[in-house]
């Protein structure tokens, strides 16, 4: 009998969420270590393990047979939710891939999406966009998580049943903001930098805070001051102005880090 697979930090914080019994879609599934793991574990009735690229699906393939999981795991070769028939499963996990890239695979199959009951992303980018635009489609946000794998990295969980809407989390944003203006004595123009903050940051991850959100921070912040960096060798008007704002959300960020 192989070994049991090790799943890194992401792949285990996204099992982790994966509901019992549940039917599973991986999609972008590379090595399908995900699918694997979770069929050892007894936690899942089966898997659809979806791959675009011929190489990592035909070493998908392999290790599923030499598990002997082919009666629990069924690979596809295609790219995102096309391989897949509305009703097949009730779970998507969608990990390693940009923001952009996720929202264009999900909203290209709404037949699909319409009988998902759980959503699990881990998006490389456009963190925000994803949030927001999966809220606005009427998906509750029911859990955020950081994990650290190189990088710090954000994991979401969605669900139709339980979760905060997007009203709930836009309750939240207000008062989050009314703690920042009694901290920094901000002005009603800052505003829009904070909602751009709260919304990158992640709604959850600042209600419940990780130990690892001032890593988060810190990178982010790292990325401000490179932008900043370079924008002072501008002598355009427009550029000088962002870079003002760009100033701005600095201090936010130090801000942010002082509060309990």
């Amino acid at each position: 009998m192989p070994d049991s697979i090790k799943l890194g930090p992401r792949l285990n914080c996204l099992a982790n969420l994966v509901g019992f019994k549940t039917r599973l879609a991986d999609i972008g599934t590379d090595h399908a270590y995900l699918p694997i793991a979770l069929c050892e574990q007894g936690k899942i009735e089966r898997a659809i393990a979806i791959e675009l690229h011929q190489g990592p699906y035909q070493t998908a393939l392999a290790a599923v047979q030499h598990r002997r999981l082919t009666n629990q795991i069924e690979l596809r070769p295609g790219n995102g939710l096309q391989p897949l028939r509305p009703g097949e499963v009730d779970t998507l996990t969608l990990a390693g891939m940009g923001g952009k890239t996720i929202l264009e695979i999900l909203f290209a199959r709404p037949d699909i999406l319409a009988e998902i009951s759980d959503l699990l992303v881990q998006p490389q980018g456009l963190e925000a966009k994803v949030r927001s635009d999966l809220l606005d489609a009427g998906w509750l946000l029911r859990e955020e998580h950081l994990v650290e794998e190189g990088r710090v990295y954000v994991i979401m969980a969605f669900s139709r049943k339980a979760g905060y809407s997007k009203q709930e989390i836009l309750e939240l944003e207000e008062l989050w903001i009314q703690r920042i203006r009694s901290a920094s004595e901000m002005i009603n123009k800052d505003t829009e930098i904070l909602d751009s903050l709260f919304w990158r940051l992640g709604p959850l991850l600042l209600q419940f805070p990780n130990p690892l959100l001032q890593r988060l921070i810190q990178e982010h912040r790292a990325e401000l001051t490179f932008r900043e960096q370079q924008m002072q060798k501008s002598r355009s008007c427009s550029v000088q102005q962002r870079r003002q704002e760009v100033l701005r959300e600095l201090d936010f960020l130090e801000v942010i880090t002082r509060l309990d």
